[in-house]
């Protein structure tokens, strides 16, 4: 694939934020990326066909994000180790963090190292241009969430996406129902789980490829109190996949063994083990911390100010367990995972800087902080049942066909 940083021109930006699209499709397409409608529609099978693989093989496309380069390093090595297809993901937050064209650079760099189908995939693009803008750069998928929106306008936002992406063979991401919790610029204080009829509603109208939805999960490290018990709507799923492609084959847009793509986001479950990693250290060994502070020889106001340093990470999210379930039983296609990177890549840097002091080498302490990132990797593809999955898997940027349906 040939990443071209060409930004979107003859474009008018209405104020729901939806994009008029002006001229001949076909030139346009040309004109960007040199692509003929064929052409197009053989690269957007192509994804299509990854996602219709992990949905009749039984397992999930792992999507996990990355801000710099030794994440995407961890990401590499986890995906040839475990053979398994993945999805790249970069954020909103990312590209401003990093430089859109920065990070662009790195994944191709890196996916000459890559051994598996990898796609890279805008995660939570809130406005069209900044979709559009990800499509012409020569990303494989992008995703649109104007959940924060009401339907209309979701509609009308994520329908534009689709036709500009789908000119060009890009594969585009929906969201319907809202999320609690924050990730990066999203953020959202309630909980609106998708409604089944509206879901194929919105499908339908809008001929996205993927829907991300609402059915329990949330965004951040603490998505649930102490005394909540997280759990995913298997019932919900279920209905909401039954009427999309119920309402998609009368339609004629799906075949009889085709499955429509759903995802689940906010999916990092928050595991007790990486939160007592994360959580190992104040400024020095928590253990050492305690006693000082309990020693009744030491000064009240010095136990007061060190009482100031311990913040401690919470958090508690849906099992891993429950996140397979949907994998084997409910065909969920797309797992996003974030929150668990980050603790296990802090908690890593944490870690050595404790136990190697005085060194103060960049390189020393985020080896292990890329190693960590490949651990998570590793075991979340085991989670989604996507290990060994990449076998017999043409790549991602080839000029073979592939649309999988059985």
């Amino acid at each position: 694939m040939s990443m071209r940083i060409d930004h979107v021109q003859n474009l008018y930006l209405s104020t729901t934020g939806a994009v008029n699209i002006a001229g001949s499709k076909e030139a346009k397409v040309e004109e960007k990326q040199g692509l003929t409608p064929q052409q197009a529609k053989a690269k957007l099978d192509k994804i299509r066909g990854y996602y219709q693989h992990a949905m009749n093989n039984g397992y999930a496309l792992g999507a996990f994000n990355f801000n710099e380069l030794i994440s995407l390093q961890g990401l590499v090595e986890a995906a040839n180790k475990a053979n398994a297809p993945c999805i790249f993901q970069i954020s909103q937050g990312a590209r401003k963090f990093a430089n859109e064209d920065s990070l662009i650079g790195m994944f191709e760099a890196a996916r000459k190292q890559i051994k598996v189908p990898v796609m890279l995939h805008l995660d939570h693009g809130t406005d069209c241009e900044t979709c559009l803008s990800c499509i012409d750069q020569g990303y494989d998928s992008v995703m649109i969430d104007a959940s924060k929106h009401d339907f209309a306008t979701n509609v009308k936002m994520t329908k534009e996406v689709a036709e500009y992406g789908h000119a060009r063979g890009v594969f585009v991401e929906g969201e319907l129902g809202k999320i609690q919790g924050q990730e990066d610029n999203v953020i959202s204080k309630e909980q609106l789980y998708t409604d089944p009829d509206e879901a194929a509603e919105f499908v339908s109208q809008t001929g996205c490829d993927s829907l991300a939805v609402s059915v329990g999960t949330k965004h951040g490290n603490v998505k649930f109190s102490e005394d909540e018990t997280p759990a995913l709507d298997f019932d919900r799923i279920k209905a909401i996949q039954e009427k999309i492609e119920t309402r998609l084959r009368a339609e004629g847009k799906l075949g009889a063994n085709e499955h429509y793509p759903l995802v689940l986001h906010g999916a990092s479950s928050v595991p007790a083990d990486l939160i007592e990693r994360v959580n190992k250290y104040v400024l020095v060994p928590r253990t050492l911390f305690n006693q000082v502070r309990s020693d009744e020889t030491v000064k009240q106001e010095y136990r007061d100010e060190l009482n100031k340093y311990d913040k401690s990470v919470k958090g508690k999210g849906v099992s891993e367990d429950l996140y397979n379930r949907a994998v084997k039983e409910f065909k969920m296609a797309k797992i996003n995972v974030d929150t668990d990177f980050r603790l296990a890549y802090t908690a890593a840097i944490r870690d050595f800087m404790i136990n190697n002091y005085p060194k103060y080498t960049p390189r020393d302490y985020l080896k292990p902080a890329r190693q960590a990132t490949t651990e998570i990797a590793l075991r979340k593809l085991d989670m989604m049942n996507a290990t060994g999955k990449a076998v017999g898997l043409p790549m991602v940027g080839d000029d073979s066909v592939f649309t999988a349906t059985a």
